[in-house]
């Protein structure tokens, strides 16, 4: 029995040492393959360094396209509303000329059918070419400023109408013209017989202008006509300095003031204004000098068209510029966003692969853990093993010391009826032995089939081990991609 139960004990022992060896050579699998394992995930972490790093660099970009973008879009709007400003200066400068050419063809018509002129100066001076000589109207050849037109025109009267010709024989043929038609009179200034008079002195007193003559302007060839006209009157700031200046002043002489009032030698005042205009009369001076500088003003009008409708030109090619630009900013921003949407994916890619790097490494840990945490079951029952041989090797000695005495006593009997006795005994021992033979073929049969049995239900609970780490994994793995789904989702919603 002893020897059944050592035979047992070793048996179990060497299972033990077997199985040992077996779990060791799947730890050292194992842990290859976490090895390997690990580093395919180092080099998977490094690529999903380089992809972060890469995407760290599209979204730079775009974010460096898209305030390009903006920049140019804010520039084209300024073009825009800067277009928008000069077309409304444009459109106002296109009113404003078309006004002042209406003055202009308002004026020409009045110069030309020469309102307001008598019918006698009208006869001479609107048929140009027909008679000789003639150059023209005072109120057409002296120019006076604005402030002084009042003055001047109170100043010289109706001789604004005199008629300035080049001799006295040209007057004498216009005087014929006249006769012979019919048309009126005339008063001529032929300037090869006018006589102007000495200017009278200016007095030195606050308020006055100048001398009239002086303040007129005219052609150096023509200034004997304004000196005929205008040598002796001055003019003054108003009735008060005019006042002071009649005071000071004796002989033959006109004041006038630049709103038109006059004052005479012989003391009489003029002044006052029609009420059909209360503001500044229009006179033949002011006419005249209107129609003289509306074409430089439709000139300048002109021009600041040209100029705002360059501009306006330089404006839209700068906005053509700027779109073509921004075109080519969206074709550049939808590239790379195209190379980091792909980016994206294979950094999203490698991380899942990650996870079931991650998840498959965890579970050879797992693995690993139960082989050692086996290892050292075997461990203790090889120990325990150890120590039920030793006992039983004791035991075996104890009990061959017993049957070497039980033998002694054996010699001692009768050798007839110990043989008698030993035959007996050989004869169920063999009986026995084959029983024990029989029965340790059974034993060892089923053993055989327990073994067997035993490896296929380790290797089935690894298995279903196996499954539930592997679907444990996939579980959380899906709901964490569920979840990143749905982020994903919101996200591109707020993109889009």
């Amino acid at each position: 029995q002893i020897t059944f139960d050592l035979t047992q004990r070793q048996a179990r022992l060497t299972q033990l040492g077997e199985r040992r060896d077996t779990l060791r050579v799947e730890q050292e699998e194992r842990e290859a393959e976490i090895e390997a394992l690990r580093g395919q995930q180092q080099e998977l972490e490094e690529k999903q360094a380089q992809f972060t790093s890469r995407l760290a660099d599209f979204e730079a970009d775009l974010l460096s396209l898209e305030s390009e973008r903006e920049g140019q879009h804010s520039n084209l709007a300024q073009l825009n509303e800067t277009s928008e400003q000069l077309k409304l200066q444009l459109a106002e400068l296109t009113r404003k000329e078309d006004a002042l050419k209406t003055r202009q063809d308002v004026l020409s018509k009045l110069r030309g059918d020469m309102a307001g002129y008598y019918s006698g100066v009208r006869a001479v001076v609107q048929p140009e070419g027909s008679l000789p000589g003639v150059i023209g109207t005072v109120s057409q050849l002296v120019r006076v400023a604005p402030k002084l037109e009042l003055a001047l025109e109170m100043a010289l009267g109706s001789r604004l109408q005199d008629i300035v010709v080049e001799s006295f024989a040209d007057a004498e043929a216009a005087i014929a013209h006249l006769k012979q038609t019919g048309q009126g009179r005339a008063t001529f200034l032929p300037l090869d017989t006018i006589r102007p008079g000495q200017p009278i002195k200016v007095p030195d007193t606050p308020g006055v202008s100048g001398l009239a003559s002086e303040l007129v302007q005219i052609d150096e060839r023509l200034r004997q006509v304004a000196e005929l006209s205008l040598n002796r009157t001055i003019v003054v700031e108003d009735l008060a300095a005019g006042r002071r200046a009649f005071e000071a002043m004796r002989g033959g002489f006109q004041i006038v003031t630049v709103e038109g009032e006059s004052i005479r030698s012989g003391g009489a005042v003029a002044g006052g204004r029609t009420g059909q205009n209360r503001g500044r009369e229009s006179t033949f001076l002011s006419q005249e000098r209107e129609w003289r500088d509306l074409p430089a003003r439709i000139e300048v009008v002109h021009k600041d068209q040209e100029e705002i409708s360059t501009r306006l030109a330089v404006n839209h090619g700068q906005a053509a510029e700027i779109k073509k630009q921004l075109k080519e900013l969206d074709l550049q921003y939808q590239e790379k966003e195209r190379q980091r949407q792909e980016v994206s994916e294979q950094g999203q890619a490698v991380g899942r692969t990650l996870e079931q790097l991650a998840t498959r490494i965890q579970w050879q840990q797992e693995l690993q853990a139960k082989t050692i945490a086996e290892l050292e079951r075997i461990a203790e029952g090889e120990t325990r093993a150890d120590q039920e041989i030793s006992a039983l090797t004791q035991a075996r000695q104890e009990a061959e010391a017993a049957a070497l005495g039980l033998a002694q006593k054996l010699r001692a009997q009768s050798s007839e009826s110990l043989q008698a006795e030993h035959s007996q005994a050989q004869s169920r021992l063999t009986s026995i032995e084959a029983r024990r033979n029989n029965q340790q073929a059974l034993l060892d049969s089923h053993q055989l089939a327990l073994q067997q049995l035993s490896t296929q239900i380790e290797s089935k609970q690894v298995r279903a081990e196996t499954l539930a780490a592997q679907r444990e994994a996939l579980l959380k793995l899906q709901q964490e991609l569920q979840g990143r789904g749905a982020k994903f989702e919101a996200k591109l919603a707020e993109l889009a």
